[in-house]
C-alpha cells in the first residue's frame, strides 16, 4: 500500500491531538473531516506518536538504527570456523568465539553468503533391513488383496 502524504499525516498528528490521544476518535474524527481521503486504522495516529518521538519524523527511516557493523575480523573467525568444522551447529561455533548464536548465524547468512542448516541422519539401512522391507511389501500387497 502506498505510504500516506506529509500532509495527511500532519493532518492525523493534529485531529490525534485534538481528540486528546484518543485512537479511536481520532479516527472517527479524521474520516468525516476528510471523506475523500484514505482512512486510517485506528493505531496509526499512535504509530504516528512514536515515531516523531523516536525518530523525529512522520516517516520511518530507510536506515535501521541498532544493527551494527560486523568488523572483518569477527567476520573471518566464523569463516574459518564454518571451513574447519562444516557440521558444527552456529551455538558451537558462538561458544568458541564467545559471540551471540544469532550473530553468528547472521554473519554466515548476510557476510558469508551460505545457508546454515544441520544435516540429520534420521535412518540407517542394515543387512537384514531388506529383506524386512520385502515382507512388508508383501503383507500390504496381501491386505490389499483381501481387501478388494
Amino acid at each position: 500500500m502506498a505510504r500516506y502524504e506529509n500532509d495527511e499525516l500532519t493532518d492525523m498528528v493534529f485531529i490525534y491531538a485534538e481528540c486528546g490521544r484518543n485512537e479511536r476518535q481520532a479516527a472517527t474524527l479524521y474520516a468525516a473531516r476528510f471523506p475523500e481521503r484514505r482512512h486510517p486504522h485506528h493505531s496509526i495516529f499512535r504509530q504516528l506518536e512514536h515515531r516523531m518521538r523516536r525518530y523525529g519524523s512522520l516517516h520511518v527511516p530507510n536506515q535501521r538504527y541498532n544493527v551494527r557493523r560486523r568488523n572483518d575480523e569477527a567476520i573471518n573467525a566464523v569463516r574459518m570456523a564454518v571451513l574447519d568444522n562444516p557440521h558444527t551447529s552456529t551455538r558451537v561455533i558462538a561458544t568458541e568465539l564467545r559471540m551471540d548464536h544469532t550473530t553468528v548465524h547472521r554473519i554466515i547468512k548476510k557476510n558469508l553468503m551460505m545457508h546454515p542448516y544441520k544435516c540429520h541422519t534420521t535412518q540407517l539401512l542394515h543387512r537384514g533391513d531388506f529383506f524386512r522391507r520385502e515382507a512388508f511389501c508383501d503383507w500390504i500387497a496381501e491386505q490389499v488383496s483381501r481387501a478388494h
